[in-house]
């Protein structure tokens, strides 16, 4: 996410190099080295730089209130492992806020069972991976996290491969919403909250238009939060 353009020393803030810096943030909290190189000059630059790209004003601001620079990074990072725990993983295994699409699913396509992990997403994402000759690396996630499902289409829009990019784009239709929903509600002023909005400002999702062909959604305004359809 941090690297430049050829030549230019301009960030590359384009959404797949975007998308793998959040989806690596939802993973797993940050920790005191990443933090301090987003607190950094270098950093900073391009934090603002998705700003601008992005009209995230509002999301970057609680971003950059979450990683106050008046605190040691390794401190921020305890704060930010405590809140991705209360938000991701809560008390006892249930998570306020999940990052499964088998969660999400459940209600469309398995009712009446009861929302679980490795559901029928797991699988379908599972064969998604082995279609598009991609694993999962070192991570031990489900295939349907949300880490997961963002970077499949990182990579897919950086081979150019249009038609996996506008399958994924309308898988995350059906689930990522309600995850973004989540997270402002219950991290309204917070980081998680900042990212959600910031996802949410990327323009991913599609919908059909009145002449029966794709559309952007766009799932949040970056700068009061309201709902709205571009």
């Amino acid at each position: 996410m941090t690297s430049a353009t050829e030549d230019s020393g301009v960030p590359d803030v384009t959404v797949a190099p975007v998308l793998e810096w959040i989806a690596g943030l939802l993973v797993a909290p940050p920790t005191g080295n990443q933090i301090a190189r987003l607190r950094s000059p270098e950093g900073c630059a391009v934090l603002g730089a998705i700003t601008a790209e992005w009209s995230s004003h509002t999301a970057m601001l609680q971003i950059r209130r979450a990683l106050d620079p008046c605190k040691p990074a390794d401190t921020v990072a305890a704060d930010l492992s405590v809140s991705y725990t209360r938000l991701f993983e809560g008390v006892c295994g249930i998570p306020a806020v999940s990052l499964y699409e088998s969660t999400y699913a459940v209600a469309a396509r398995e009712a009446p069972a009861q929302p679980r992990l490795y559901g029928r997403a797991a699988g379908e994402m599972d064969a998604l991976l082995r279609q598009f000759r991609m694993g999962l690396g070192a991570t031990r996630e489900a295939s349907d996290h949300i880490s997961i499902e963002l970077a499949l289409l990182a990579a897919l829009l950086r081979k150019g491969h249009i038609g996996g990019e506008v399958l994924m784009r309308a898988r995350l239709a059906g689930w990522m919403p309600a995850l973004i929903e989540g997270c402002i509600a219950l991290d309204p002023d917070g980081f998680y909250g900042g990212l959600a909005r910031l996802l949410g400002n990327l323009n991913l999702l599609e919908a059909l238009g009145p002449d029966g062909r794709p559309r952007l959604v766009s799932v949040i305004d970056g700068q009061d939060g309201s709902h709205h359809v571009e």
